[in-house]
């Protein structure tokens, strides 16, 4: 099965870079046939220069024969060389290019969970890594076993002339096929386990160089325990290799030994017999027969290192075809129905991750009307940012449905579905990109409408004295004249793409969080006095936000603990009331 598995991926680069450049695929093929014929031929050259040395005959002609040799071998040697230099750059861009975008794109549609799991991810980060080092490398492998079996065939045919006895000797190296298939698993069992190793000491060493981190580094003594991580990584992939990599120098060393005793000093010595005791075979013979076996181990153990080698790219390539053909769980319906604004109902919805036993959402019942403005409010953990999850589709239910203005969500059209929605999330992220695709987030550019937006966020001054305004790069990672935004800086960046995206449905989980008070003030005054026709969601802590809500939700342990306005719950003197009581005192003086 495994060999079968092998053959297929070999086949499925193959296919993927004949479709790139099948021209220069075909070239690189027939290049490798004629290098994997040209030892042999050279070996017949030098065998009727040294025969004719020895019986004396045709000197003249032997020596225009090999000046022509060597003209043609030098014509082609330059051909290739000339037709390489452009090609191959050009084949490993396009290859390369071919397949960044299919990861790109399948890893825009992988579920969000599969993130959050740890083995997926862990074989995520490797395929993403070693993907196109993986692809050139079977194609350089499939190109060295076709120079194989060619010097490998054409060496066979001069032995059958010379002395066929000694082809025995030639399939002797296939005894070390089942080492080297073991070596390679091992090899492979080696990279699954370091990989974590990997994963470990590479947050470690981020966590050393990144300026996020630099604060904290220096004001406290955190680096003590994540170096006791890094050392004791780095322990870890010491037992790895010691355990491992006694076995791997053993079949090594067996390995080579078998093959040079049966391929190359037998046959020395078969020849030397034959050459210097009986004198049955001429001296130009004896060095053919002795090249050319020669020629047979290297090309045999080429051919062996190539099937071992392509039973390790094998593993990765699986990995790869695995990750593109992942059947995400939330899919485009067969029958969707494209999303519009309406009303948002919950019933009995109630989620848990997978892997864990408790529910994060528990029988959760909740009407949002369309043109609402509903705040959900809770302790930490109470499943108010799940919920958002869900309303993005992001997840899907454990138990029960929501549905948008009465159609279930899960036949709804998946892209329609999203694009109701503007969202800053509680982890906003920005890019090593201008101000301008920050916002715009690949959308059609309208630069009244970003200017507007930028204006609504707070950010308009921080953006006129960017010396490119909004085209000013963020961040030096691409652009050492980068412009580094503060925290509070980059939630009004998260909050101008609301304004920008326009969309019907408004959600904003902890968008003030690092926003000043005035700032914070001026946002939702701004955000409330949007048409009533868009519903807005918004996620705080600061609950002196929610009295202008329309309806507010307060969830506790997954649950609908508390639902209504603010003077309907402060009346209700429960644990909302009690929360914002809490809150009051501290802006209430003495």
């Amino acid at each position: 099965m495994k060999q079968q598995n092998c053959i297929s991926n070999v086949g499925y680069v193959t296919k993927f870079i004949f479709h790139c450049s099948p021209i220069y695929m075909i070239w690189k093929m027939l290049v490798a046939v004629y290098e994997g014929a040209l030892g042999t031929v050279g070996l017949l050259m030098l065998r009727n220069i040294v025969n004719n040395v020895e019986s004396q005959e045709n000197l003249i002609s032997t020596i225009w024969k090999l000046i022509a040799y060597c003209m043609i071998i030098l014509v082609f040697q330059t051909c290739i060389y000339l037709i390489d230099i452009t090609g191959s750059p050009r084949l490993a861009y396009s290859v390369k290019k071919h397949i960044s975008e299919q990861m790109f794109r399948k890893a825009t549609q992988v579920d969000v969970e599969c993130y959050e799991n740890p083995e997926y991810y862990n074989k995520y980060s490797i395929t993403m890594s070693q993907s196109f080092n993986r692809f050139n490398s079977v194609f350089d492998t499939l190109l060295a076993v076709i120079k194989a079996i060619t010097t490998f065939s054409t060496s066979c045919v001069m032995l059958i002339i010379v002395d066929p006895w000694v082809i025995l000797f030639a399939f002797l190296p296939f005894l070390t096929l089942l080492l080297r298939g073991r070596k390679n698993k091992i090899n492979y069992r080696v990279n699954q386990k370091i990989s974590n190793i990997n994963r470990q000491k590479g947050y470690v060493l981020r966590v050393f160089y990144q300026d996020v981190y630099a604060k904290e580094m220096r004001t406290s003594h955190i680096y003590r325990p994540l170096l006791e991580r890094f050392t004791a990584a780095t322990e870890e992939m010491k037992q790895v290799y010691k355990t491992e990599g006694v076995l791997v120098a053993l079949i090594w060393i067996l390995e080579t030994f078998l093959n040079k005793m049966f391929s190359e000093y037998i046959v020395l010595i078969y020849a030397s017999w034959k050459t210097l005791v009986q004198k049955t075979m001429m001296y130009g013979d004896c060095l053919v027969v002795v090249g050319v076996s020669q020629s047979i181990y290297y090309a045999m153990n080429n051919f062996l290192e190539c099937i071992s080698a392509f039973q390790d790219h094998s593993q990765y390539i699986t990995d790869l075809r695995e990750f593109l053909l992942h059947e995400s769980k939330i899919t485009q319906p067969s029958q969707a129905v494209l999303a519009s604004t309406g009303d948002i109902c919950f019933r009995n919805v109630s989620f848990q991750y997978t892997g864990s036993d408790r529910k994060v959402l528990d029988g959760v019942n909740i009407t949002i009307n369309k043109g609402e403005r509903v705040a959900l409010v809770g302790a930490n953990g109470a499943g108010k940012s799940t919920l958002i999850k869900l309303l993005l589709r992001l997840y899907d239910p454990t138990e029960g449905e929501i549905t948008l203005g009465g159609v279930q969500y899960r036949k709804l059209d998946l892209h329609s579905l999203r694009a109701l929605y503007s969202v800053v999330l509680q982890e906003y992220k920005h890019f090593s990109v201008s101000v301008k695709e920050n916002i715009t987030l690949g959308d059609n550019e309208n630069d009244e409408e970003l200017l507007q937006a930028i204006e609504k966020s707070g950010l308009a001054q921080r953006v006129r004295c960017m010396n490119r305004g909004v085209d000013s790069m963020l961040d030096k990672e691409l652009d050492d004249a980068g412009e580094i935004l503060s925290g509070g800086e980059q939630q009004k960046l998260a909050i101008a793409r609301v304004y920008y995206k326009n969309s019907d449905i408004i959600i904003l989980d902890e968008p003030a969080s690092a926003l000043d008070p005035i700032a914070e003030h001026d946002m939702y005054s701004k955000m409330m006095s949007l048409p009533t026709d868009k519903t807005i969601i918004f996620v705080s802590h600061r609950l002196s936000s929610t009295i202008n809500a329309d309806k507010i939700v307060y969830l506790e342990c997954g649950k609908v603990s508390e639902c209504g306005s603010h003077k309907e719950l402060m009346d209700l003197n429960g644990q909302y009331a009690h929360m914002f009581r809490l809150q009051a005192q501290n802006y209430t003086e003495e």
